[in-house]
């Protein structure tokens, strides 16, 4: 988490969606990864960043793929869109 700023504020696909500050945003973050066994893999396609020189945005299409604590694949594709100030 020591590349995000104290003050980020993000919405994510997981209740409760809206996370203000690092230490809000880590916890999903921890459940997610906590999900699997052994090394994930993200492949980061159609990667665009764009920037005004005081707020940037980068679009990209995630694919992560790896295997759950249960064994079983785990392979899903996320648009994700993040902003930058």
């Amino acid at each position: 988490m020591s590349c995000y700023s104290h003050d980020l504020f993000a919405y994510d696909v997981v209740p409760p969606r809206q996370y203000v500050g690092a230490a809000a945003f880590q916890k999903p973050w921890q459940g997610f990864l906590g999900m699997f066994k052994g090394p994930i893999d993200v492949e980061v396609n159609d990667l665009m960043i764009n920037s005004d020189g005081e707020i940037a945005y980068s679009c990209s299409v995630q694919h992560v793929t790896g295997t759950t604590n249960e064994g079983k694949p785990f392979d899903s594709t996320f648009p994700i869109t993040d902003v930058y100030r």
